[in-house]
């Protein structure tokens, strides 16, 4: 998890008054009574009101078509076993958006969110594709 900006409560009630990214905490903060809170001192809290970070996953990093043949390699797969799967799928324009997708990746990078890769790493035995991509932007 990394934190990603703060959210600002109050207290008494668990209502948030604010939400911030990381780098658009105002400072100073003015707080709904006035008060402000200044100096960028994060997580804050006082009597009424707490700043709390805002957690969230990092983003799945996108990989080049060599990060992916190595992971695959190191799963015990091979590109031979992508192209099978590609070749299974039965909608013609959809199979050659996923061959143009795997052959032809946009800037030399494969982005996660391309749809492809979720019915390629089931059909391939890739139950966790987000760590997929992440262990392949490791090679």
């Amino acid at each position: 998890m990394i934190q990603t900006g703060f959210i600002l409560v109050d207290k008494a009630t668990s209502v948030e008054c604010g939400r911030w990214v990381q780098s658009n905490v105002p400072n100073p903060l003015i707080l709904p009574t006035g008060d402000h809170i200044c100096g960028g001192v994060y997580p804050w809290e006082n009597d009424g009101y707490r700043l709390d970070p805002i957690m969230a996953d990092p983003p799945v990093p996108d990989i080049t078509k060599r990060q992916a043949v190595i992971y695959l390699a190191s799963i015990g797969k091979t590109e031979a076993d992508v192209l099978a799967a590609i070749a299974t799928i039965p909608d013609a324009t959809q199979r050659v958006a996923a061959q143009a997708a795997w052959n032809y990746p946009d800037g030399g990078v494969m982005h996660r969110s391309h749809p492809m890769f979720d019915q390629l790493g089931s059909a391939i035995g890739i139950t966790n594709m987000d760590a997929a991509f992440t262990a392949a932007s490791q090679l």
